[in-house]
């Protein structure tokens, strides 16, 4: 279906260079301090759709073994990106200790986004 396309944002190489150590850093920053979940799979290092849902297959399965019931919720944001309010991101980084000039970058980087 078309109306689910948007335009990709043209960049220079140097500010694809400068996303790439940004991404990096705050990657390593955010395992560093143990502030992502476990359950996180999306974006994750070693981490794939194949092994959430052997996660997901482990728990079903260990759930019929001890006669428990099992429920799961999918959820399939559409434009998931865009529907995020970037203040509340903003306020949730600040709380994590992202702070001074690499807050202020994410602020100019979610600016007329």
């Amino acid at each position: 279906m078309c109306s689910n396309y948007r335009p990709t944002t043209v960049l220079s190489t140097l500010s694809k260079i400068f996303e790439k150590v940004m991404y990096t850093r705050l990657n390593s920053f955010l395992m560093k301090n143990n502030i992502l979940s476990s359950n996180q799979f999306g974006f994750q290092k070693n981490k794939s759709t194949n092994q959430a849902l052997i996660q997901l297959i482990t728990c079903i399965v260990n759930s019929i073994d001890t006669n428990q019931k099992s429920l799961a919720i999918f959820l399939d944001i559409i434009k998931a990106f865009d529907n995020v309010n970037h203040n509340i991101l903003l306020e949730n980084l600040e709380l994590i200790g992202i702070r001074g000039v690499a807050l202020k970058w994410f602020q100019t980087y979610f600016n007329n986004r």
